[in-house]
């Protein structure tokens, strides 16, 4: 279970929870001079700061805009309300008056992308970490790692990262402002939809309606098709758009000042975790199942970051990595989320144009529609979490083929939804030996478990030689 990437962005966990919670019974939190502290209440973490309580002239009911109620209420979407655009203004007004975050280095100027956490965010981000760690990390007994950011160039390239860790972007030919494509047009198709708000052209808006729900998963093929069919242009300008062109997100450097090295700063916690496989089988005694964690920062270069804490150039990023033997696919502790009840938006859906289905991981696994147990068990332990955060609105959506990531075979992100809409908070993919196989091909390092039957077993092995 990973950060999965093909076009997309970690979402904030801290705005998401701060936006999305559900109202908790009171009391549900504490303020103490170090900042703020889980209570427990009916076996849920809340999170939403006790600043919150008094705002001047902006109180939480009226912030916040939250529904309360049983878990089991959220089978239906539509009782489910988040701020509008005029109440988040408001919202991030406050969190930055009583700095909760604040863009950095806002006295030069500031810098997209960048934040800074004032001490109440601070705490609510610590606390965030520390209930993460106790839920996946202690309660399954996972091993924990902590790695550099900085890491080699022969890494990444090896990963893939640096031919395949990619946005489309284009260009403003005027004022040569850059825009993330698909981004760009998924702005096009709102403008579109709020100037025909009366549904007068029902075929528009479905055409609209379609581009934009398309627009994540387009190749650079139809991202150039698109802004030609439907004549987009810049938004701020209204000028003409250069063709659709890959941008590397990752952060390059060097180390030493020969610049005889070149490094990156990690665009996830991953890599670290793979190369460091050999060790740490050893220290689990040779046995799989073996699942690793990590927790630290991770950089991408993003186009154009918007929608504050939500797409950030540095981030906090918790990353799990579970190695099954060859051919294994289950999980030893699926039989307790076999019956969770799950919203699935899988990629059959997307295509036909169906909405979300809710559904049992078990019956999900049995009918295909997740790859196997291993993976379904990380989505319901996912939303376990994210419902003991209160959070209730979480969907899964399976990404596309156009748009999954370079080393995955089935992946789905966890959505919740807050005032952006459908946000991805969480990736799980299934990564197969995708990782192991190139790190060990670039350093002839066989990263490999070895296993001990009882009895011999013969296999038939074929083997070409080209002269």
């Amino acid at each position: 279970s990973s950060q999965g990437r093909e076009g997309k962005a970690p979402g904030s966990m801290l705005l998401l929870l701060l936006l999305s919670c559900s109202a908790p019974p009171a009391p549900f939190v504490t303020s103490a001079s170090s900042g703020l502290r889980f209570v427990s209440s009916s076996s849920s973490l809340h999170l939403l700061p006790a600043v919150l309580k008094h705002t001047g002239r902006i109180t939480l009911e009226q912030t916040l805009r939250l529904r309360g109620g049983d878990s089991n209420d959220c089978n239906e979407f539509g009782g489910y309300q988040v701020l509008n655009n005029e109440m988040r203004e408001s919202f991030d007004t406050v969190m930055k008056r009583r700095f909760v975050f604040m863009q950095s280095f806002l006295i030069h100027g500031g810098v997209s992308g960048l934040f800074d956490y004032g001490p109440i965010g601070c705490s609510i981000k610590n606390n965030i970490v520390d209930a993460w760690r106790k839920f996946f990390v202690v309660s399954d007994g996972m091993l924990e790692v902590a790695c550099p950011s900085i890491t080699p160039h022969r890494v990444l390239e090896a990963s893939g990262h640096v031919k395949r860790f990619t946005d489309l972007m284009v260009r403003d030919e005027t004022s040569g402002e850059c825009f993330r494509a698909d981004k760009l047009i998924e702005e096009f198709c709102d403008v579109d939809l709020m100037k025909d708000a009366k549904h007068s052209n029902e075929t528009r808006r479905e055409m609209m309606m379609s581009l934009k729900a398309r627009a994540g998963s387009m190749t650079i093929e139809q991202v150039e098709d698109a802004i030609s069919t439907f004549n987009i242009t810049s938004l701020s300008t209204g000028a003409k758009l250069s063709k659709p062109l890959p941008f590397n997100l990752m952060f390059k450097s060097t180390i030493g000042p020969s610049s005889g090295s070149s490094v990156f700063l990690r665009p996830e916690t991953a890599q670290g975790i793979f190369t460091n496989f050999k060790r740490l089988l050893e220290f689990n005694g040779g046995k799989l199942p073996m699942t690793i964690a990590q927790i630290g920062k991770s950089f991408r270069n993003e186009i154009a970051p918007k929608q504050g804490l939500l797409r950030q150039r540095e981030f906090e990023m918790a990353e799990i990595e579970h190695f099954l033997a060859n051919g294994e696919t289950g999980h030893v502790e699926f039989c307790k989320m076999a019956d969770v009840e799950v919203c699935l938006f899988s990629r059959t859906a997307q295509e036909r144009g169906e909405a979300e289905s809710w559904t049992t991981l078990g019956q999900a696994v049995e009918d295909g529609i997740i790859v196997n147990q291993a993976l379904a068990y990380f989505l319901g332990k996912t939303q376990k979490f994210l419902r003991q955060c209160g959070i209730k609105a979480i969907r899964f959506r399976q990404h596309r083929a156009t748009e999954m990531a370079h080393y995955a075979q089935d992946c789905w992100d966890a959505e919740v939804l807050c005032s952006y809409g459908w946000v991805e908070v969480v990736g799980h993919a299934d990564r197969a030996c995708f990782d192991l196989q190139m790190h060990s091909e670039a350093t002839d390092v066989p990263l490999v478990a070895w296993e001990q039957h009882q009895e011999p077993r013969e296999r038939r092995v074929v083997q070409t030689t080209i002269d």
